[in-house]
């Protein structure tokens, strides 16, 4: 999620249509793109640093090219508070592509914009449309205009007309590649029992016939940097006159991009593989199991990053967290039957929902938001804003056939905190009693060099009841990353936490729940450096979902992974949360500074997180990352580099199981030259096998250290 920033994404291939879609539904049904606002969007606060209008790739790099058949992804910063503009698009010919007004952008108190997908429906009509189709509407053939291969320009316009800001973009038209069934209809939605297919084309471009590999990449995983290794291949398309389609098989629940490997490197290559992602906005596909009358029930309330919340603040200053959102990446199909928009509702709790209960709004507004092909939004939509949130216990409902009721087993429902049970799908703290809750160990806005503290404080008991909290929590979010720690029940008062940060700014929300349902919650800011210490050299930082135990290892350069002299890990690395504790590894001179470092053996973490970095470098050479599954089942686990203060990449290692041959991820390489005075660089590789594959000695016994300190995190 970008601070300060409008991110207006939008399907090429379908922004001239809006002339017929907006008539179809949604909104106030007057045809116009601003029927998909409310009138007063969310977003995210930040360093003023003056007004910007950027093009955005799909990995959310800025640019100036976009191929047409990509989303073009606009952000819009810094242009004032509570200010409504028009985004013009002029194409080469110079006439103004519909809407002509242009589309509305709205920003909020803080003069900041959210992130909303404008378009992210791929059909013109209830059913599919082929490929062909699409590219026809682009053409103009189907009635309507259309972008065109050439140079485009952007301007943001104030409600006087005049042009506050102006940027260029480039379309092309090059090769690419789209989800589609068996025929090569495009579809973006399967159950999990069709086959997905990834349909190749080279468009207007090129390429030449042969066989290229086909990787998935989870799209949990929000950027996919140039070099990235990719996980082991899908399967193979043959291209033949510049066109082919795979059968990639079927697949349990999940959202997931597709990348063609064009120059086989088994790496992405920007402008040269092909891609299918449009930001974490627009997966290539989603797979669901099928809608029946069962309640289908998940985590729904958000911020605006998309990561699942159970308590709101009010009073938080950080825009990132302080509004309610839905978000969902289906875990079911459901019957959406508009065509162009699912509705939300915030409600009051129930413990059960029964099939025709009414819905009724505690909000301003019911909010209505645009939908994927075939399946409910995935992008993160504020549905409630922190200006007019009332404390209270509420659950949230997607009404997906926009009937006002809920219906079983097609509307989604979230009545469920984040351990499954039926206390609230999200609660709204009451903003009179913030100064119950006093954190001791830091000050709000502090700024660390280390990459986990620990957070302790008190509360003290309800004004009205004299009663001490039941249980706390704090919930800990940085941009797509979130995490939540049990606190417990403070009854002593008194409350502390080993918490591992995210690079960057983590807004963290503690909040207590008191025996007569009173929610009382502070939010702080506090930020991580990207580093473990100011000179750090280099870090790997490792990220998983589930409730299982991941490690991290860094091997130095002619080591041996696994070997305790050569390997840190957590068995001779760890130095804690704040990095000052010593480890037995010595990679080079007397003293700790120039040896790796493990802040924590995170396991049953839940959302795990731990960093291994270097302040000096022993040794000149290439040292080696891996991830080994010590026990347990993984989905989604994924690594951090970063050199200096710079992240370079991010590897999706995917799924990892303990004892199989995906038990071990190879991340990658960090090639260093010139001692504590030089640079590295990093290769990506994100292969995966068993331990003994990656160990080098012949005949070498691996005895994994049992585990003694536990850090927990539920």
């Amino acid at each position: 999620m970008q601070k300060n920033a409008l991110f207006v994404s939008f399907v090429l291939a379908l922004l001239m249509a809006m002339s017929v879609a907006g008539c179809g539904g949604g909104g106030n049904g007057d045809g116009n793109i601003g029927d998909f606002f409310d009138g007063d969007l969310g977003g995210s606060n930040g360093e003023d640093t003056g007004p910007s209008l950027e093009v955005r790739d799909p990995n959310d790099q800025t640019t100036t090219t976009v191929n047409i058949d990509e989303p073009l992804t606009v952000s819009v910063e810094n242009v004032g508070a509570d200010v409504h503009y028009r985004l013009r698009v002029t194409g080469p010919n110079g006439e103004l592509l519909h809407p002509g007004d242009g589309f509305l952008i709205v920003t909020d108190e803080d003069g900041d914009a959210l992130s909303h997908t404008v378009v992210q429906h791929l059909d013109m009509d209830q059913s599919s449309m082929s490929q062909t189709a699409v590219r026809a509407a682009q053409t103009g053939d189907q009635g309507v205009g259309a972008f065109a291969v050439g140079d485009h320009l952007l301007e943001l316009v104030n409600d006087g007309g005049e042009v506050v800001l102006e940027r260029g973009f480039t379309v092309t038209d090059n090769p690419y590649v789209f989800c589609a069934d068996s025929s090569g209809t495009a579809e973006a939605s399967f159950t999990s029992a069709e086959s997905v297919h990834a349909q190749v084309t080279q468009a207007g471009g090129t390429i030449e016939d042969g066989t290229y590999d086909v990787h998935l990449i989870s799209d949990l995983n929000p950027v996919l940097f140039n070099g990235a290794g990719l996980p082991a291949a899908q399967g193979t398309v043959s291209v033949s006159d510049g066109s082919g389609i795979v059968d990639l098989g079927t697949f349990d629940d999940g959202a997931w991009d597709v990348v063609v490997d064009i120059d086989g490197d088994d790496r992405f290559t920007a402008g040269t593989d092909l891609l299918s992602r449009a930001r974490r906005l627009h997966p290539c596909f989603v797979v669901q199991d099928a809608s029946g009358s069962t309640s289908i029930t998940g985590q729904i309330a958000a911020d605006a990053g998309g990561n699942y919340r159970d308590v709101f603040d009010p009073l938080a200053a950080s825009a990132d967290v302080r509004d309610v959102f839905a978000y969902m990446t289906p875990e079911q199909q459901s019957q959406v039957t508009e065509r162009l928009a699912v509705d939300h509702y915030v409600v009051d709790h129930q413990d059960t929902w029964s099939d025709g209960d009414t819905l009724s709004d505690v909000t301003t507004a019911v909010e209505s938001s645009p939908v994927q092909s075939n399946a409910l939004t995935t992008a993160p939509w504020r549905v409630w804003p922190r200006s007019a949130l009332t404390s209270g216990c509420y659950d949230a409902v997607i009404d997906a056939n926009r009937n006002g009721t809920y219906d079983a087993g097609t509307d989604f429902v979230d009545n469920i905190d984040n351990a499954g049970a039926t206390s609230c799908g999200l609660r709204v703290a009451n903003p009179s009693c913030t100064d119950n809750i006093t954190i001791t160990s830091h000050q709000d806005g502090d700024q660390f060099q280390s990459t986990a503290i620990t957070l302790a404080g008190t509360v003290s008991a309800s004004g009205t009841t004299s009663e001490m909290p039941d249980s706390g929590q704090v919930t800990i979010t940085s941009g797509r990353e979130s995490t939540t720690v049990n606190l417990g029940s403070a009854s002593s008062g008194d409350f502390s936490a080993d918490l591992p940060l995210f690079a960057g700014a983590n807004q963290l929300t503690v909040s207590f729940l008191y025996p007569d349902e009173t929610t009382c919650a502070k939010t702080i800011t506090l930020t991580n450096g990207s580093a473990a210490s100011a000179n750090v050299k280099f870090r790997a930082q490792l990220l998983w979902d589930g409730d299982t135990d991941m490690d991290l290892h860094l091997v130095r350069p002619g080591g041996t992974y696994w070997n305790s002299t050569d390997d840190c890990y957590y068995a001779n690395c760890k130095v804690g949360l704040d990095g000052s504790g010593s480890n037995s590894v010595d990679w080079g001179e007397a003293g700790e500074e120039d040896d790796p470092k493990l802040d924590v053996d995170c396991i049953a973490c839940g959302n795990g997180v731990e960093n291994t970095w270097l302040n000096e470098i022993p040794q000149d050479g290439t040292y080696t990352v891996y991830v080994d599954a010590f026990s347990g089942s993984e989905t989604d686990v994924r690594v951090g580099i970063f050199i200096g203060s710079s992240q370079v990449a991010t590897v999706n290692c995917g799924s990892m199981s303990s004892g199989s041959n995906t038990d071990t991820c190879r991340v990658g390489t960090i090639t260093w030259s010139g001692g504590d005075d030089g640079t590295g660089s990093f290769t990506a590789d994100g292969s995966k096998g068993s331990e003994s594959t990656y160990q080098s000695a012949p005949g070498q016994l691996l005895l994994k250290p049992l585990k003694g300190d536990v850090y927990e995190r539920r």
